[in-house]
């Protein structure tokens, strides 16, 4: 699990956060078109701009935002306090962790957990 202090987006060149996406998407075998279409329906996953927006909605401080992805200033996280609004208005609850809801992801997560009990037993 990862720590409460810990980044969610942790890349060595943020501004190449988009090809650092595609890059881990492609390892995890993630290849389904539609979550990454643009439709008039549909924008491609903007991890970033949901994760402040879900939690501004949610009741986390700035500081906890700015802590995971790195955000230097009150005003940058503001530009989502908007969206935050509607979501509270809406009644949409947080959101479901991907590893539960893709289902690509949850079958990495499965082994993930099988080899670390696995390892925690031979300990």
């Amino acid at each position: 699990m990862r720590p409460e202090t810990q980044r969610v987006f942790v890349v060595s060149q943020p501004n190449r956060l988009a090809l650092a996406f595609r890059k881990h998407r492609h390892l995890a075998h993630v290849y389904r078109a539609e979550l990454f279409e643009k439709t008039k329906l549909r924008l491609p996953i903007r991890l970033h701009d949901t994760f402040v927006t879900v939690h501004l909605a949610h009741g986390k401080s700035e500081t906890w935002i700015a802590d995971r992805t790195g955000h230097k200033s009150s005003q940058m996280i503001n530009t989502y306090r908007r969206q935050a609004r509607t979501w509270v208005e809406l009644g949409i609850d947080e959101l479901a962790s991907l590893d539960a809801i893709v289902p690509e992801l949850a079958s990495s997560a499965t082994r993930a957990d099988t080899a670390r009990a696995s390892t925690a037993q031979v300990a």
